[in-house]
């Protein structure tokens, strides 16, 4: 075999840069000041504490302290009003650190996320979180597969130790591109994909010893990566895939194929890895659905939502900029463009349950690096 050249997307996601906004008028700042804290209406609240109006504007400018970690992000004290807030981050942040932050959005519970201030932060590089694809699908199927039950166990796909099931496969098979680790080091075919910013899969597979692991690469950089192997109890963050996945795919008999993806494809799977959870807000799934639908058009969003049928499967639909722009069956391993058949799958299984993840549309801007680098 040779070092085969691989093709990459041109196509760029379109920078985005949210128009700065004051903060509120901080006690004593002005004529007349009283020199105690603003009333929480200083926030944009309209009427009482729980009145469900608000009027905080969307990327206005506030000052944060940092409370403590959560899931996705930091607990935030608010230093002008003294509220607390959530501040959605993959950032590293020191505990009782000061930072620039805007204003995102609403919570179902009345709390506000707050998302740094990019131009602030724009040369500091993002961290994966420590999530998993896996983790947005968290119960087994009864559908039935195209592969045979002794792969599968009890019938079920997501039952395997292979978690590259989970990833769709190229548009054509003519983009397939084994890595030649014999007469290449692997550090050449990453320096290459890093050079060339690859958008794309990169599949790994060890049969003997039951090991298998995908990196999903955006512009030349890792947005998510999954590795198992015989015997780990635990599915891996793509932090502590990496190295692992390296040093198996340098092993002699590794079998090692890349292939591209469009950035409309690659950036909704980095959803699973580096997004947020998006909590339902309809009791009835086809409803949410329905909503999700409208909400993510209306905030040209990039998502991955989870389509989960114990009769039928499980589908992953890929949102860009607010359109259904394909979707993966996982138990049939189908990969398609179709929207509408999408559609069909939710309408036609009335035991749907759906699991969403958001990319923040400002990561995606040109003036921040996220993922972590090619380095081995």
């Amino acid at each position: 075999m040779v070092l085969v050249l691989l093709k990459t997307c041109d196509e760029s996601v379109d920078s985005f840069e949210p128009e700065l906004k004051t903060e509120p008028e901080r006690f004593g700042s002005g004529p007349g000041g009283s020199n105690r804290p603003p009333r929480r209406t200083a926030l944009g609240y309209m009427g009482e504490d729980d009145d469900a109006s608000h009027n905080m504007r969307k990327w206005q400018h506030m000052q944060v302290k940092i409370v403590e970690r959560g899931l996705q992000g930091y607990k935030i004290w608010l230093l002008a009003t003294g509220d607390y807030a959530f501040l959605k981050t993959d950032l590293e942040l020191q505990i009782g650190s000061t930072h620039d932050a805007l204003f995102s959005q609403w919570n179902n519970d009345g709390t506000a996320t707050f998302i740094p201030d990019w131009n602030a932060k724009a040369n500091q590089q993002v961290r994966a979180q420590t999530f998993t694809l896996k983790d947005l699908v968290p119960f087994q199927t009864d559908a039935p597969s195209s592969k045979s039950r002794a792969d599968l166990g009890s019938g079920s796909i997501l039952e395997t130790d292979n978690p590259t099931d989970l990833l769709p496969p190229p548009l054509s098979i003519s983009e397939y591109a084994p890595l030649d680790l014999i007469s290449h080091k692997l550090k050449d075919y990453l320096d290459w994909f890093s050079q060339n910013s690859y958008t794309g899969i990169v599949k790994f597979k060890y049969p003997r010893f039951n090991s298998f692991g995908a990196l999903v690469l955006f512009r030349g950089r890792c947005t998510g990566a999954m590795f198992t192997q015989e015997g780990q109890p635990d599915t891996l963050s793509t932090e502590e895939s990496l190295p692992l996945l390296f040093r198996a795919m340098s092993l002699l008999g590794a079998d090692v194929v890349s292939y591209t993806l469009p950035e409309e494809i690659i950036l909704p799977i980095s959803a699973a890895f580096i997004g947020y959870p998006v909590q339902a807000v309809r009791e009835d799934p086809h409803q949410n659905f329905d909503y999700l639908l409208e909400w993510f058009m209306k905030q040209s969003s990039i998502a991955l939502v989870v389509i989960n049928s114990k009769m039928s499967g499980t589908i992953f639909a890929y949102f860009y900029k607010g359109e259904l722009v394909g979707w993966f069956w996982v138990e049939q391993q189908r990969f398609s463009l179709n929207r509408q058949e999408v559609i069909e799958f939710v309408r036609d299984n009335a035991d749907i349950e759906l699991y969403a993840s958001v990319l923040p549309n400002e990561v995606v801007a040109k003036s921040f690096l996220f993922g972590f680098e090619l380095k081995y």
